[in-house]
């Protein structure tokens, strides 16, 4: 499977993104929080920090710009999803320097 041709659910418009604009991928944990003014999303990097209610829990796939800032490309249900994909398509694109893995 090509996973450079993946369409990524928080990539805009269906497009796959130019990966050679990133320095390499990154996988963080991700919060919902449901306030008064509407969802809120807030990184969490440790399982021990998340709630114990963990439904609002997911994970993000980022893309690192070579200039420093982050876009996020893609969310999954799981760690080990999310992980698997970053890394496959890290490995199918020369310019990506690894993938950095945020949480423990």
């Amino acid at each position: 499977m090509n996973y450079l041709e993946l369409p990524l659910n928080c990539y805009s418009e269906g497009h796959t993104p130019d990966y050679s604009l990133y320095s390499n991928l990154e996988v963080n944990g991700v919060m919902t929080f449901r306030l008064n003014d509407g969802e809120h999303f807030e990184p969490i990097f440790d399982s021990e920090e998340a709630p114990i209610d963990k439904r609002g829990l997911f994970f993000t796939i980022y893309g690192r710009f070579k200039t420093g800032h982050v876009e996020a490309l893609h969310d999954a249900s799981s760690i080990t999803i999310t992980t698997y994909i970053a890394q496959k398509i890290t490995e199918q694109n020369a310019s990506l320097e690894d993938v950095q893995i945020y949480w423990k």
